[in-house]
């Protein structure tokens, strides 16, 4: 799940720490890219919270719509993009925890990794 591209406030003291992830909705429409090509994108709008104080300030304080992309393949969807006012209402809870997504295409819970040269 994306909850933030290419951050500005550095996160890594929160990585390792659980989160409830609420999916509230599915959309799938036609968005324009970054390059102003009409694509397809499909997402399932999500709200985060945790117990944790500090977690959910940084939450509340984000700019990026919470989702989680409907994807097949290696390209960007641009689900970021997709209007949700009008999703199809979901309604799951799950639990995850917050990390990080690296240039080598791994995933790390742990602020050790994100400096380490690949």
């Amino acid at each position: 799940m994306t909850t933030t591209f290419f951050p500005e406030k550095d996160a890594r003291e929160l990585y390792g720490k659980e989160v409830t992830v609420k999916i509230t909705g599915y959309k799938a429409g036609d968005v324009t890219s970054d390059e102003g090509d009409t694509v397809q994108a499909e997402g399932f709008k999500a709200e985060l919270v945790s117990d944790d104080p500090e977690v959910q300030a940084y939450f509340e304080n984000s700019t990026i719509v919470f989702h989680i992309t409907g994807s097949y393949s290696y390209q960007p969807k641009y689900t970021g993009y997709l209007d949700f006012s009008d999703a199809q209402p979901l309604d799951y809870t799950v639990k995850g925890t917050l990390g990080a997504y690296l240039t080598n295409k791994e995933i790390t819970f742990s602020a050790d990794d994100v400096d380490k040269e690949y």
